[in-house]
Order: C-alpha cells, then structure tokens, then sequence
C-alpha cells in the first residue's frame, strides 16, 4: 500500500510537474504572445505613426502645393496688372508723344506759314521795290534817250543847216562866176580855186541833207552801254551800292532765296550765338551754279561756317545769268555778311 502510495504520490508528482510545465510553458506561450501581439502592436503603431507622418508629410506638400500655386496665381496676376498698367502707360506715352507731334506739327505749319507770309511779303516788297527800281532805271534810261535823241536831233538839225548854208553860199560863187564870165571876144578867166564844180558841190550838200533820216537817226543807240570792268569775263561785288539795276535786281534775289531756305532748312543754327558774323563770298557760275564758297572772316565756330557752305551747297543751282549780264561776266562774285542774329539775314559790308 505504501508502494501504492508512493506510486501514486509519484504519479501525482509528475503530473504536478507536467502541469506546473504545462503552466510554464502556457504562461511562456502567453508571455512569448503578449510580446508578439505587443510588438505588433508596436509595429501597427509605427505604421500608423508613419502613415500619420506620411499623411501629414502628404498633407503638408499639398499645402505647400497649393501655397505655391496660390504664390504662383498672384504672382501671374501682379505680373498680368503690373503688364496692362505698362501697357496703358505706354498708351499714355504715345498719345501723349502724338498729342505732342500734332502739336509741334500745328507749331510748325503756322511757323511755317508765318514764315511763308513773311516771305511772302518779303518777296512782294522786293519784287515791288525791284520794280520801282526798274521803273526809275527804265524812266532815266528813256530820259536819257530822249535827252541823247534831242541833242542828237539838235546836232543833225545844225548839220542840215550847215550844209544848206554850203550849199546857198556855193549857189551864190555860181551866180556870181556867171555874172562875171567874159564876154564875146573876151579870154575867159580862170575861176578862183576851190569855187569850180561848185554845183556838183551843192547837189552833194542837198543829197546828204535828205539822206538824214530821222528814222534811221532815232534807231542809232542813244545811252552808252556801261563800261566793263578790268575783267570783262568776271565781277565782284562787296559793300558798295551797285548802280546797275539787272546785277542788283540779280542779287537780290539770290539773297531773298539763302535768306528764305536757309531759314527753313537750318532754323536751329540761328540759335547758336555765333562769337562774330562770317563774311563770306560765293562765287557764281553763268549757269547758276556755285564755283567755289569763300570764308573771308571766320564766325569763330567751325561748324556754323560749315553750315554757311552747306547752305549755299543746298540751294544750287541758282537762276542762270539773265542775257544782259550773261552777255558781260563768266562768273559773279558776290561778297557779302551773313547774320545770325534770330534769323539768317545777308548784309551788305558798310564801307
């Protein structure tokens, strides 16, 4: 029994232990368990934390997204404003610059025509004044011819009559040769000399009396034409008046045309204070064209000197010669100083 017993408390025993390691090894399962599941859930919580994170990291990109884009809008419509108000200050600009043109443009054309009329009366003052010279030339000229033409008429009347006295004296040595012929028988004398032939003498005195025509007298030159210079092919005109009304009718309007086109084509030298005014001598071809510009007396300033020869470059070719003068000279020159006080004037030297 006590073997029994003893088997029996053995047998209990081993199956104490068999529970008891069954217990352990239930309690390691549920350990070796609560460390799985604990460590899954460590694991589904660090996912979960990353996926957090990512959403976040995600949600984050997509705030920045749409940050910069929101960046990018506004950028794109200050740059939109920041264009149209460029654009409409460049409309400005140019209505302004065209407001401005159109004015200048309507500044310009009354200038010009303010210009025009001045001219224009400057032309008819000089054309009239021209004129009254030509007429007071044209009134002495006649007055001259009527005076050459009454001396000459008062010349050939005492030629006539010189003549006709010839004649009457050589009619009357005639009368009295015959008075004095011998008569019958007589031997007739020899006639004083000088007294023989003396009505061939008379016929002759009487043909040239009627062979003067007045016609053909009055048709003779009665002025002199006026006399050259020591170079008939070439004149120079400088301070002085000229007497001869085609030459000064001539230059006057040579003057009138540097005067008007100078103005208009170089208005901006007269703005320039020249430190003295050039006299200059241009030299003109019968053609009209230019021979050579001659700087006689500097302005002081280089480039208003080269605008006087480029003025008169410009402006040929001049109105040729007309035949009187051309008939005379090769070539004019005319010297004179140009003026650029507030518009371009040609004077004549003061001498």
């Amino acid at each position: 029994r006590e073997a029994r017993l003893a088997a029996e408390a053995e047998a209990q025993r081993q199956r104490d232990a068999a529970l008891a390691e069954q217990q352990q090894d239930e309690a390691a399962r549920r350990e070796a368990d609560a460390v799985a599941l604990q460590r899954q859930q460590e694991t589904e919580r660090q996912r979960a934390e990353a996926l957090a994170l990512q959403k976040q990291q995600e949600a984050e990109q997509a705030e920045r997204r749409r940050a910069e884009a929101l960046a990018l809008q506004q950028r794109e419509e200050e740059e939109r404003l920041r264009l149209a108000r460029q654009e409409e200050a460049r409309r400005l600009a140019v209505q302004r610059e065209d407001q401005a043109r159109r004015e200048a443009m309507e500044l310009e054309a009354r200038k010009q025509e303010e210009q025009t009329r001045r001219q224009a009366a400057l032309q008819r003052e000089a054309e009239e004044r021209a004129a009254r010279l030509a007429q007071e030339q044209a009134a002495r000229e006649q007055a001259a011819r009527e005076q050459a033409a009454k001396e000459q008429a008062a010349k050939e009347q005492a030629a006539r009559d010189e003549t006709a006295r010839q004649a009457e004296a050589a009619r009357q040595r005639e009368r009295m040769a015959a008075d004095s012929r011998p008569g019958e028988g007589e031997r007739a004398e020899p006639l004083p000399r000088g007294l023989g032939g003396g009505g061939s003498l008379a016929a002759r005195a009487l043909d040239q009396v009627r062979r003067m025509d007045p016609s053909t007298l009055a048709a003779r030159p009665a002025v002199p034409l006026p006399p050259l210079p020591e170079n008939p092919r070439r004149y120079s005109l400088f301070g002085q008046p000229e007497r001869d009304i085609n030459l000064r009718m001539y230059v006057e309007s040579w003057k009138m045309k540097i005067e008007r086109n100078g103005n208009l084509n170089y208005a901006q030298s007269s703005k320039d204070r020249a430190r003295g005014d050039p006299i200059v001598t241009v030299a003109l071809r019968s053609d009209g064209s230019v021979e050579d510009v001659v700087i006689n007396r500097s302005s002081g300033r280089p480039e208003l000197d080269e605008a006087v020869r480029r003025i008169v470059r410009v402006n040929a070719r001049y109105s040729a010669f007309p035949p009187e003068i051309a008939r005379r000279f090769d070539v004019i020159e005319i010297r004179r100083i140009w003026n650029f006080d507030e518009t371009l004037r040609i004077l004549e030297e003061m001498r």
